[in-house]
């Protein structure tokens, strides 16, 4: 119940601007009509470090306002529906959010995400494009933490349906995903220029064999110049900028590739 209350009436309403508090410590500031807390207004309740300011209607949440709980640091700044976040907004997640969400920006509906919005995590990840129920769905575009970037269909919160795969290092991996596992046939394009058909089922690369794409002599004579680290070097230097890069680019696969295999020839001959 109130400790006090302190506001004008108009017959037996509390109508027009005043304050009503709680035994509990819970304040709240602002606009009446007709007995309840409508239009402009705060909500305070200091045991628990929540405040609200902005707009009510029929003693809720209702229009834009700013919800903070400033024990852990989450707050949304944005538009209500009836005590929902409804409409866009920002959520700024909790200090030690359990999935290490930073923020989420954009639409929300009935106190979900849906719509288009963006959403970053603490390792740098991020995710925007389309939303359902609080879930990732539609079409969206998803940077991982190494800079890869995943564009294409999503359901559920899981790559399903045609993408592409923009991997760091420049290759790119066109195909289809299923439940977030990549299946069916797969068309991986090199950054020097050579293209390759892959067969996955459920997420694992088939060995049965494919019919490959026959290579340019431009991406053969790239991959044999790679393979010399001393002509590789000299060719970065005289070749146009477009070739050296696709040089460059095959150079540091095939040394990757290579130190991959010697850290595997380390466990092998441990074991």
């Amino acid at each position: 119940p109130p400790r006090s209350t302190l506001f004008p009436y108009t017959t037996l309403f509390r109508s027009g601007k005043g304050t009503l508090e709680w035994r509990n410590g819970a304040v709240y500031q602002g606009q009446w009509d007709s007995d309840t807390l409508c239009g402009i207004g705060s909500f305070h309740l200091p045991t628990s470090g929540v405040q609200y300011e902005g707009e009510f209607l029929d003693n809720q949440f209702h229009g834009a306002g700013v919800l903070t709980w400033k024990d852990n640091g989450r707050q949304y700044n944005g538009s209500w529906h009836e005590g929902k976040h409804h409409g866009y907004g920002t959520l700024k997640y909790d200090n030690n959010d359990s999935r290490q969400r930073i923020f989420y920006k954009g639409e929300w509906k009935h106190g979900k995400r849906h719509g288009y919005g963006i959403m970053k995590w603490r390792s740098g990840a991020q995710y925007e494009g389309n939303w359902t129920r609080g879930q990732r769905d539609g079409s969206g575009k998803q940077t991982f933490c190494n800079g890869d970037i995943h564009v294409g269909k999503w359901k559920g919160a899981s790559r399903h349906g045609p993408g592409c795969r923009y991997l760091i290092n420049g290759d790119k991996m066109f195909g289809t995903w299923k439940n977030d596992k990549k299946h069916g046939l797969f068309e991986y394009r090199y950054a020097h220029g050579r293209v390759e058909a892959r067969l996955y089922v459920d997420g694992k690369l088939s060995p049965e064999p494919i019919a490959q794409e026959v290579p340019s002599l431009q991406v053969l004579a790239i991959e044999a110049i790679a393979r010399k680290k001393n002509i590789a070097t000299e060719a970065e230097t005289l070749c146009p900028p477009d070739l050296a890069e696709a040089i460059k680019r095959r150079r540091e696969h095939e040394n990757s590739k290579g130190l991959v295999n010697r850290l595997l020839k380390n466990i092998l001959a441990s074991t």
